[in-house]
């Protein structure tokens, strides 16, 4: 991982991905003094407290789009934790430079997924956040929990940026229970005991026990994935995504259906909305009844396309044939559906 991540010199493993994030910010609050972190709207890094804030709020709760308001994602969460979360637009470069400046005194770590959920960043976007938080001395996090199968180095790597932290989840383990974060060893340094005798010996300043970290059938699993994973099979899953991509469109466009293909490498996902989606708020357009009811029919005709839908390594060309025929049978069969529930979809 420290050969893959540009920048890295030390690196520690959680039981997943949620508990890289926590303890990330805990460190990055810990190198700075300061309590106010900044996620963008509509990230997910885990469901507890300081970020299950404005994973999916509504948007009539949610502010303006260029200053947005930090909303609860579930009860539970107290007041106080709101107060120390600042919400961010996704892929607005100036708005997102602007609350940086205004709170630089205030803010630990700005953390962001460089992809969010399968949304590519535009240009100049992560650039922007990076040069904002170095000039300031806030810590930046990449939560590259999803987004660390887009290449041998994540999505920092395909990309160009570099952030101070890159927190990992479950696919550095092969899908077996496993996070970790990785940083420098100025920033993990208050993690390490320090050097004493018997007698002085005294903890180190954060600590992070924990009885499945770095478990070592999560180890094992991880270190024979980061070996199969030669950048050949990278190349490989952006040829079939690309080719996925394409092919819902094909079918969309012969339809005559108007809804937005998405994605970047080995992602794709379908949109149902004729916006162009770019952050949290445009995809917030889609008909999310539309999107369940081509889930379900999509999984009775033997294809699973919830959550976060991607190509693997065991992807094959027959796989993507089977799925293409399959969509292009079931926009087909939801047509009428289509047109009852969103006519502006419809292209002709």
């Amino acid at each position: 991982l420290l050969r893959r991540l540009r920048g890295a010199e030390r690196v520690r493993f959680t039981p997943s991905g949620t508990e890289a994030n926590m303890q990330a910010i805990r460190a990055a609050r810990s190198h700075t003094g300061k309590d106010l972190v900044a996620k963008c709207e509509g990230a997910y890094h885990g469901s507890w407290d300081a970020i299950d804030i404005s994973v999916a709020p509504p948007l009539d709760k949610a502010g303006p789009r260029q200053a947005p308001r930090s909303v609860r994602q579930h009860e539970g969460i107290p007041e106080g934790v709101l107060e120390n979360t600042l919400i961010i637009p996704f892929n607005d470069a100036e708005a997102a430079e602007a609350l940086i400046e205004a709170h630089r005194d205030e803010l630990a770590a700005v953390i962001l997924e460089p992809v969010q959920r399968d949304i590519p960043p535009e240009p100049g976007f992560l650039e922007a956040v990076r040069e904002a938080t170095e000039r300031h001395g806030i810590v930046l996090i990449f939560d590259e929990v999803i987004s660390f199968r887009l290449g041998p180095g994540g999505a920092q790597g395909r990309l160009g940026v570099t952030p101070d932290v890159t927190t990992m989840g479950k696919i550095i383990g092969g899908g077996f229970p496993v996070g970790a974060y990785a940083s420098t060893e100025e920033l993990m340094e208050p993690l390490a005991i320090p050097e004493a005798d018997l007698a002085h010996y005294r903890g180190p300043r954060l600590g992070f026990s924990g009885t499945f970290n770095a478990h070592p059938v999560s180890m094992a699993a991880g270190l024979a994935v980061m070996e199969e994973m030669k950048p050949s099979v990278y190349e490989e899953m952006d040829r079939l995504g690309e080719r996925m991509r394409e092919g819902l469109k094909a079918i969309l466009e012969e339809a005559g259906v108007g809804a937005f293909v998405g994605g970047i490498g080995s992602f794709f996902h379908v949109i149902w909305t004729p916006e162009e989606v770019r952050d949290y708020r445009t995809a917030a357009t889609g008909d999310r009844v539309l999107t369940r009811y081509f889930s379900l029919d999509l999984m009775n005709r033997g294809v699973f396309l919830l959550g976060h839908p991607n190509v693997s390594a065991v992807t094959t060309d027959e796989d993507l044939d089977f799925t293409l025929d399959a969509v292009r049978r079931s926009v087909d069969e939801l047509k009428p559906l289509i047109k009852e529930r969103a006519p502006r979809l419809l292209t002709k």
